[in-house]
């Protein structure tokens, strides 16, 4: 089996997902901060104070996949190329960003579902992708 056997474009369903999950995001937000999300880069500062003020305990699995929704929509914006793809397969199904037609993947709703720590700071994620996904972009020239 070749490796883009196991990155799929979305279906109608997955954008569905998604969509859901952004709108719940924002639920999230206006329930416990009194706020919308803008659309914007601004929208990852509400998401960390939401989770820095507690709001989002680190077992709501549901809950942070939908803010790393949010940061993945945000990263979609600001980094040309990166788009949403579904990695796996048709029963295990794992939205993730993938950046032109290349390997690199990035995880954004399993950063903030998965690795709970406590410290996530998801304005440094979002600064930090961006001038790494330049470097690979700048390698990836160099090397065709």
């Amino acid at each position: 089996m070749d490796d883009d056997d196991n990155i799929l474009p979305l279906s109608d369903e997955d954008v569905l997902r998604l969509a859901r999950q952004y709108v719940h995001a924002r639920t999230l937000a206006l329930v416990h901060l009194g706020c919308e999300l803008p659309g914007d880069q601004r929208d990852l500062r509400i998401v960390q104070e939401l989770l820095d003020r507690g709001f989002i305990a680190k077992n709501a699995t549901y809950d942070r996949e939908c803010l790393g929704v949010v940061l993945g929509m945000r990263l979609t914006d600001a980094i040309s190329g990166l788009h949403w793809v579904i990695l796996g397969s048709d029963s295990t199904r794992e939205p993730v960003l993938r950046f032109f037609e290349t390997y690199a993947i990035i995880f954004p709703i399993g950063s903030l579902s998965r690795h709970v720590r406590g410290d996530e700071n998801v304005v440094e994620m979002f600064e930090t992708l961006p001038k790494f996904i330049m470097e690979l972009r700048e390698h990836l020239l160099t090397v065709h």
